[in-house]
Protein backbone atom coordinates (compact mmCIF):
# COMPACT_ATOMS: atom_id res chain seq x y z
CA UNK A 1 0.00 0.00 0.00
CA UNK A 2 1.35 3.42 -0.91
CA UNK A 3 2.26 5.38 2.21
CA UNK A 4 4.01 8.47 2.95
CA UNK A 5 7.48 7.06 2.99
CA UNK A 6 7.13 6.28 -0.15
CA UNK A 7 7.72 9.90 -1.19
CA UNK A 8 11.42 9.36 -0.03
CA UNK A 9 14.35 7.84 -2.62
CA UNK A 10 15.10 5.03 0.01
CA UNK A 11 13.61 2.11 -2.23
CA UNK A 12 15.03 -1.38 -2.98
CA UNK A 13 12.49 -2.73 -5.24
CA UNK A 14 10.10 -2.32 -7.15
CA UNK A 15 7.19 -2.28 -4.40
CA UNK A 16 6.02 0.38 -2.03
CA UNK A 17 8.60 0.18 0.77
CA UNK A 18 6.06 -1.36 3.07
CA UNK A 19 6.25 -4.84 1.68
CA UNK A 20 9.15 -7.06 2.07
CA UNK A 21 11.86 -7.72 -0.52
CA UNK A 22 11.31 -11.76 -0.05
CA UNK A 23 7.54 -13.57 0.75
CA UNK A 24 8.96 -15.49 3.55
CA UNK A 25 6.61 -15.49 6.73
CA UNK A 26 9.62 -15.53 8.94
CA UNK A 27 10.50 -11.68 7.48
CA UNK A 28 10.17 -9.64 11.24
CA UNK A 29 11.02 -6.17 12.30
CA UNK A 30 11.51 -5.79 15.88
CA UNK A 31 12.05 -2.95 18.41
CA UNK A 32 13.36 -3.92 21.97
CA UNK A 33 13.28 -1.80 25.21
CA UNK A 34 14.47 -2.33 28.49
CA UNK A 35 14.32 0.48 31.39
CA UNK A 36 15.29 -0.37 34.76
CA UNK A 37 15.81 1.37 38.54
CA UNK A 38 19.73 1.78 38.99
CA UNK A 39 18.67 0.09 42.77
CA UNK A 40 17.79 -2.72 40.94
CA UNK A 41 13.91 -2.22 42.66
CA UNK A 42 12.32 -2.04 39.46
CA UNK A 43 12.27 -2.56 35.50
CA UNK A 44 10.27 -2.23 32.90
CA UNK A 45 10.28 -3.57 29.63
CA UNK A 46 8.85 -3.56 25.90
CA UNK A 47 9.06 -5.95 22.55
CA UNK A 48 7.53 -4.90 19.21
CA UNK A 49 7.56 -6.90 16.24
CA UNK A 50 6.44 -6.62 12.79
CA UNK A 51 5.22 -9.15 10.75
CA UNK A 52 4.60 -7.65 6.85
CA UNK A 53 4.17 -10.99 5.83
CA UNK A 54 1.82 -12.35 8.00
CA UNK A 55 -0.20 -9.13 8.43
CA UNK A 56 0.80 -8.52 11.91
CA UNK A 57 2.21 -6.51 14.75
CA UNK A 58 2.19 -8.05 17.93
CA UNK A 59 3.87 -6.38 21.40
CA UNK A 60 4.51 -7.66 25.12
CA UNK A 61 5.00 -4.92 27.39
CA UNK A 62 6.26 -6.21 31.17
CA UNK A 63 6.64 -4.50 34.44
CA UNK A 64 8.87 -6.22 37.77
CA UNK A 65 9.45 -5.33 40.81
CA UNK A 66 11.29 -7.21 42.93
CA UNK A 67 10.66 -10.92 41.32
CA UNK A 68 6.94 -10.49 40.60
CA UNK A 69 5.95 -9.31 36.63
CA UNK A 70 2.60 -8.32 35.49
CA UNK A 71 1.82 -7.73 31.93
CA UNK A 72 -0.01 -7.36 28.52
CA UNK A 73 0.36 -9.85 25.21
CA UNK A 74 -1.37 -7.68 22.56
CA UNK A 75 -1.56 -8.65 18.64
CA UNK A 76 -3.50 -6.45 16.27
CA UNK A 77 -3.86 -6.19 12.39
CA UNK A 78 -0.63 -4.48 10.74
CA UNK A 79 -1.28 -1.18 8.81
CA UNK A 80 1.27 0.30 6.46
CA UNK A 81 1.31 3.40 9.16
CA UNK A 82 5.78 3.09 10.34
CA UNK A 83 5.80 6.23 12.29
CA UNK A 84 3.73 5.56 14.40
CA UNK A 85 2.75 1.69 15.26
CA UNK A 86 -0.40 1.20 16.90
CA UNK A 87 -1.02 -2.21 18.87
CA UNK A 88 -4.30 -2.71 20.63
CA UNK A 89 -4.04 0.08 23.57
CA UNK A 90 -0.14 0.49 23.35
CA UNK A 91 1.13 2.67 20.65
CA UNK A 92 5.24 3.69 19.49
CA UNK A 93 5.82 6.79 18.62
CA UNK A 94 9.44 7.82 16.25
CA UNK A 95 9.24 11.25 16.76
CA UNK A 96 12.73 11.70 15.87
CA UNK A 97 14.53 8.91 14.38
CA UNK A 98 17.15 7.36 16.43
CA UNK A 99 16.57 9.91 19.35
CA UNK A 100 13.48 10.44 20.54
CA UNK A 101 10.90 7.41 20.81
CA UNK A 102 7.58 7.50 23.24
CA UNK A 103 5.85 4.31 24.49
CA UNK A 104 1.73 5.05 25.42
CA UNK A 105 -0.72 2.92 26.70
CA UNK A 106 -4.10 4.21 26.57
CA UNK A 107 -7.81 2.28 27.71
CA UNK A 108 -6.98 -0.27 29.60
CA UNK A 109 -7.91 -1.70 32.73
CA UNK A 110 -4.95 -2.65 34.36
CA UNK A 111 -2.14 -0.45 32.82
CA UNK A 112 -1.77 3.29 31.78
CA UNK A 113 1.41 3.99 30.81
CA UNK A 114 3.46 7.57 29.10
CA UNK A 115 7.26 6.57 28.33
CA UNK A 116 9.50 9.13 26.24
CA UNK A 117 12.86 7.00 25.54
CA UNK A 118 16.08 9.93 24.63
CA UNK A 119 18.97 8.72 23.01
CA UNK A 120 22.06 9.13 25.12
CA UNK A 121 24.83 7.59 22.22
CA UNK A 122 24.88 6.62 18.71
CA UNK A 123 22.87 3.36 17.52
CA UNK A 124 25.82 0.61 17.15
CA UNK A 125 25.70 -1.42 14.22
CA UNK A 126 26.55 -5.47 14.91
CA UNK A 127 27.62 -6.75 12.04
CA UNK A 128 24.68 -9.18 9.96
CA UNK A 129 24.14 -12.55 10.90
CA UNK A 130 23.19 -14.83 8.69
CA UNK A 131 22.47 -18.83 9.71
CA UNK A 132 21.57 -21.69 7.59
CA UNK A 133 19.99 -26.08 8.26
CA UNK A 134 18.38 -28.26 6.21
CA UNK A 135 18.72 -25.47 2.80
CA UNK A 136 17.00 -23.35 4.94
CA UNK A 137 17.76 -19.59 6.59
CA UNK A 138 16.87 -20.00 10.02
CA UNK A 139 18.24 -16.88 10.77
CA UNK A 140 19.00 -13.65 8.73
CA UNK A 141 19.01 -10.32 10.59
CA UNK A 142 20.50 -6.61 11.07
CA UNK A 143 20.08 -4.82 14.54
CA UNK A 144 21.94 -1.87 16.07
CA UNK A 145 21.72 -1.32 19.98
CA UNK A 146 21.86 2.39 21.58
CA UNK A 147 22.00 3.65 24.92
CA UNK A 148 19.20 6.24 26.63
CA UNK A 149 17.74 8.02 29.57
CA UNK A 150 14.06 7.46 30.34
CA UNK A 151 11.19 9.92 31.83
CA UNK A 152 7.31 8.88 31.95
CA UNK A 153 4.80 7.09 34.27
CA UNK A 154 3.90 3.49 34.55
CA UNK A 155 0.32 2.63 36.37
CA UNK A 156 -0.13 -0.81 36.90
CA UNK A 157 -1.37 -3.67 39.43
CA UNK A 158 1.43 -3.03 41.37
CA UNK A 159 1.28 1.01 41.76
CA UNK A 160 2.63 4.18 40.36
CA UNK A 161 5.89 3.88 38.66
CA UNK A 162 8.05 7.17 38.32
CA UNK A 163 10.67 6.84 35.77
CA UNK A 164 13.58 9.65 35.42
CA UNK A 165 16.95 10.02 33.70
CA UNK A 166 18.69 10.43 37.39
CA UNK A 167 17.38 6.77 38.97
CA UNK A 168 16.60 4.92 36.33
CA UNK A 169 18.51 3.90 32.87
CA UNK A 170 17.86 2.90 29.54
CA UNK A 171 18.73 0.68 26.37
CA UNK A 172 16.87 -0.64 23.33
CA UNK A 173 17.58 -2.43 20.01
CA UNK A 174 16.04 -2.77 16.79
CA UNK A 175 16.09 -5.51 14.65
CA UNK A 176 15.06 -6.69 10.96
CA UNK A 177 15.82 -9.60 8.26
CA UNK A 178 14.76 -13.16 9.12
CA UNK A 179 13.76 -15.35 11.92
CA UNK A 180 12.46 -18.49 11.61
CA UNK A 181 11.87 -19.96 15.57
CA UNK A 182 11.42 -23.61 16.25
CA UNK A 183 9.34 -25.95 14.03
CA UNK A 184 9.09 -29.74 12.78
CA UNK A 185 11.65 -30.96 10.29
CA UNK A 186 11.86 -34.32 8.83
CA UNK A 187 15.71 -34.58 9.13
CA UNK A 188 16.56 -31.76 11.21
CA UNK A 189 16.07 -32.85 14.55
CA UNK A 190 19.04 -31.02 16.14
CA UNK A 191 18.42 -28.70 19.51
CA UNK A 192 18.17 -25.39 17.68
CA UNK A 193 18.51 -22.58 20.48
CA UNK A 194 22.32 -21.52 19.95
CA UNK A 195 24.00 -20.10 23.51
CA UNK A 196 24.49 -16.35 22.94
CA UNK A 197 25.66 -13.22 25.35
CA UNK A 198 24.57 -9.88 24.87
CA UNK A 199 25.39 -6.23 26.62
CA UNK A 200 24.17 -2.90 25.76
CA UNK A 201 25.27 -0.39 28.09
CA UNK A 202 27.71 2.90 29.07
CA UNK A 203 30.41 3.11 31.17
CA UNK A 204 32.02 6.55 32.12
CA UNK A 205 31.46 8.64 28.52
CA UNK A 206 31.84 5.40 26.75
CA UNK A 207 28.90 3.20 25.11
CA UNK A 208 29.91 -0.34 24.75
CA UNK A 209 27.93 -3.14 23.26
CA UNK A 210 28.82 -6.80 22.97
CA UNK A 211 28.08 -10.01 21.69
CA UNK A 212 28.91 -13.37 21.58
CA UNK A 213 27.29 -16.92 19.70
CA UNK A 214 27.52 -20.81 19.90
CA UNK A 215 25.99 -23.17 18.06
CA UNK A 216 24.18 -25.81 20.27
CA UNK A 217 27.59 -28.20 19.19
CA UNK A 218 29.57 -25.14 20.85
CA UNK A 219 30.77 -23.34 17.33
CA UNK A 220 30.90 -19.92 17.67
CA UNK A 221 29.56 -17.60 15.19
CA UNK A 222 28.14 -13.59 15.21
CA UNK A 223 31.04 -12.17 17.86
CA UNK A 224 31.08 -8.64 17.86
CA UNK A 225 32.28 -5.78 19.37
CA UNK A 226 32.41 -2.15 19.44
CA UNK A 227 32.67 1.47 21.52
CA UNK A 228 31.86 4.58 20.99
CA UNK A 229 31.67 8.16 22.76
CA UNK A 230 28.58 9.24 24.41
CA UNK A 231 25.90 11.46 22.05
CA UNK A 232 27.52 15.78 21.61
CA UNK A 233 27.21 18.34 19.53
CA UNK A 234 30.26 16.70 18.29
CA UNK A 235 29.02 12.67 18.34
CA UNK A 236 26.02 11.69 15.42
CA UNK A 237 23.44 9.60 16.70
CA UNK A 238 24.06 7.18 13.03
CA UNK A 239 26.65 7.99 10.29
CA UNK A 240 30.72 8.02 10.13
CA UNK A 241 30.03 10.88 12.76
CA UNK A 242 29.45 7.77 15.51
CA UNK A 243 33.11 7.19 16.06
CA UNK A 244 32.32 3.50 16.03
CA UNK A 245 35.56 1.55 17.22
CA UNK A 246 35.22 -2.30 16.21
CA UNK A 247 36.79 -4.35 19.27
CA UNK A 248 37.49 -7.88 19.76
CA UNK A 249 35.44 -9.68 22.22
CA UNK A 250 35.59 -12.31 24.97
CA UNK A 251 34.06 -13.46 27.90
CA UNK A 252 36.67 -14.22 30.55
CA UNK A 253 34.19 -15.75 33.36
CA UNK A 254 30.68 -16.01 34.39
CA UNK A 255 29.54 -16.56 37.93
CA UNK A 256 26.29 -17.57 38.47
CA UNK A 257 23.35 -17.22 40.55
CA UNK A 258 23.62 -20.71 42.72
CA UNK A 259 20.63 -23.17 40.84
CA UNK A 260 20.02 -20.64 38.05
CA UNK A 261 21.76 -19.39 35.16
CA UNK A 262 21.15 -16.02 35.60
CA UNK A 263 24.31 -14.16 36.33
CA UNK A 264 25.80 -12.78 39.64
CA UNK A 265 28.82 -11.03 38.10
CA UNK A 266 30.83 -11.16 34.77
CA UNK A 267 33.98 -10.48 33.04
CA UNK A 268 34.38 -9.65 29.87
CA UNK A 269 37.70 -8.37 27.24
CA UNK A 270 37.40 -6.05 24.75
CA UNK A 271 40.32 -5.82 22.91
CA UNK A 272 41.73 -3.09 20.48
CA UNK A 273 44.85 -3.09 17.95
CA UNK A 274 46.90 -1.94 20.72
CA UNK A 275 44.92 -2.25 24.32
CA UNK A 276 42.80 -4.37 26.04
CA UNK A 277 39.89 -3.36 28.17
CA UNK A 278 38.53 -6.24 31.13
CA UNK A 279 34.87 -4.88 31.93
CA UNK A 280 33.23 -6.13 34.97
CA UNK A 281 29.09 -6.68 35.50
CA UNK A 282 27.29 -6.71 38.28
CA UNK A 283 23.60 -7.96 38.48
CA UNK A 284 21.55 -5.45 39.96
CA UNK A 285 17.64 -6.99 38.53
CA UNK A 286 16.34 -9.54 36.84
CA UNK A 287 13.65 -9.48 34.26
CA UNK A 288 11.91 -12.99 33.48
CA UNK A 289 11.87 -13.43 29.56
CA UNK A 290 8.17 -14.20 29.79
CA UNK A 291 7.41 -10.87 31.07
CA UNK A 292 8.05 -9.58 27.56
CA UNK A 293 6.81 -12.28 25.76
CA UNK A 294 10.27 -14.88 25.29
CA UNK A 295 9.70 -18.38 25.25
CA UNK A 296 6.09 -17.85 26.80
CA UNK A 297 4.09 -20.73 27.46
CA UNK A 298 1.09 -19.26 26.32
CA UNK A 299 1.52 -16.47 24.26
CA UNK A 300 4.12 -16.60 21.28
CA UNK A 301 5.04 -13.60 19.05
CA UNK A 302 4.42 -14.83 15.42
CA UNK A 303 1.23 -16.54 15.98
CA UNK A 304 -2.17 -15.11 14.63
CA UNK A 305 -5.12 -15.10 17.05
CA UNK A 306 -7.98 -16.22 16.38
CA UNK A 307 -9.52 -12.67 16.56
CA UNK A 308 -8.13 -8.65 16.64
CA UNK A 309 -7.34 -6.92 18.27
CA UNK A 310 -6.36 -9.28 21.15
CA UNK A 311 -5.17 -8.24 24.80
CA UNK A 312 -4.12 -10.64 27.31
CA UNK A 313 -2.45 -10.38 31.11
CA UNK A 314 -0.18 -12.41 32.46
CA UNK A 315 0.98 -12.48 36.02
CA UNK A 316 4.54 -14.43 37.52
CA UNK A 317 6.87 -14.72 40.01
CA UNK A 318 10.20 -15.83 40.00
CA UNK A 319 10.02 -18.21 43.27
CA UNK A 320 7.27 -20.02 41.53
CA UNK A 321 9.24 -21.37 38.78
CA UNK A 322 12.21 -23.90 38.54
CA UNK A 323 15.23 -21.52 37.35
CA UNK A 324 17.23 -24.80 37.00
CA UNK A 325 15.25 -25.75 34.21
CA UNK A 326 16.54 -25.55 31.17
CA UNK A 327 13.38 -23.50 29.92
CA UNK A 328 14.36 -21.11 32.42
CA UNK A 329 17.99 -20.59 31.50
CA UNK A 330 17.93 -17.47 29.59
CA UNK A 331 18.26 -14.29 31.92
CA UNK A 332 17.54 -10.42 31.22
CA UNK A 333 19.10 -8.65 34.07
CA UNK A 334 19.95 -4.79 34.54
CA UNK A 335 23.78 -4.53 35.61
CA UNK A 336 26.36 -2.37 37.11
CA UNK A 337 29.51 -1.77 34.76
CA UNK A 338 32.87 -1.13 35.76
CA UNK A 339 36.29 -0.54 33.88
CA UNK A 340 39.38 0.90 34.79
CA UNK A 341 37.55 3.10 37.81
CA UNK A 342 34.51 4.39 35.42
CA UNK A 343 31.08 3.47 36.32
CA UNK A 344 27.90 2.72 33.96
CA UNK A 345 24.56 0.68 33.87
CA UNK A 346 23.90 -1.46 31.15
CA UNK A 347 21.37 -4.46 30.31
CA UNK A 348 22.77 -8.36 29.35
CA UNK A 349 21.02 -10.43 27.79
CA UNK A 350 22.06 -14.49 27.82
CA UNK A 351 21.07 -17.74 27.50
CA UNK A 352 23.14 -21.30 27.87
CA UNK A 353 22.66 -24.44 28.32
Amino acid sequence: MLSIFDEYPIHQTSETIDRPAVSDPNVYERFYFTFFEKSGAAAVGLTLTLHPNRGLVDAAFGVTTGRRYESLMMSDVLTSERENISCGPLRLEILEPMRHLRITIDGHTDFSVSIDYRATSPAIREDRVTRSRERRVVQDRTRYAQCGSVTGTVVGPYGELVLDENNWTAVRDHSWGIWDGPKQHTTDVRPAAPSFFWLIGNVGSTAVQAVTHAEPDGTPYGEYAATCPLLSPTIDAVGPGTMQRICEVKVLGISYVPGTRYVADAQLALSGPSSEQVIVLKSLCVVHPHSIGYSHPEWRSGSIPEQLPSVRRFSGNLDDFDLSDPQHHRALQGVSIECEGRIGYGVIDQFSQ
